[in-house]
């Protein structure tokens, strides 16, 4: 069984800032090292109708005894995310795909990044699938923890490059 994540980012900018942030290769490497990554690399890939943003980190795998076991030490994610291109109002929806470096868990989905209020929200709706005999609904559970903390942070991290970029 998946466990699913339904989440709302709300960014104070408009829906074309955010977009330009949300494929700033330097923005990419900053959330990443500032939700522990060792190692960042972002690659992003424009054509007609179609944003590609590839980006893989290596972090310390800061994990329960238990999964730590299967992990080791350190934990390489690999995401994906392919946009299409934006309506008339800036809006756009993509989808994701994350795999942990070979481990047993994935989290694939959609995401879409529409105007709201003052602002811009980003609405990930995803699922994390662990195979793991016996264990995989707590691995699930961490996982989806660690996902809705590294969500979050990217909120106050972008907060904080968009007003150095109004600056």
């Amino acid at each position: 069984m998946a466990t699913t994540i339904d989440y709302t980012q709300h960014f104070p900018a408009d829906p074309q800032t955010v977009w330009a942030m949300l494929k700033d290769p330097a923005y990419i490497e900053l959330k990443a090292m500032r939700s522990g990554a060792r190692e960042v690399n972002a690659e992003v890939e424009e054509a007609p109708g179609e944003t590609r943003i590839v980006s893989r980190r290596r972090l310390p795998a800061s994990l329960p005894s238990f999964m730590k076991k299967m992990v080791g030490e350190e934990l390489v994610i690999n995401e994906t995310q392919r946009w299409d291109k934006s309506s008339d109002d800036g809006s756009r929806s993509g989808t994701f795909v994350v795999d942990f470096g070979g481990q047993p868990l994935a989290f694939s989905g959609t995401v879409r990044l529409q105007p709201a209020g003052d602002g811009t929200d980003v609405v990930t709706h995803g699922s994390l699938k662990a195979s793991v005999r016996l264990v995989g609904g707590k691995v699930e559970g961490v996982a989806q923890e660690w996902m809705v903390k590294y969500l979050r942070k990217e909120e106050t991290v972008a907060a904080e490059w968009l007003a150095e970029k109004k600056a």
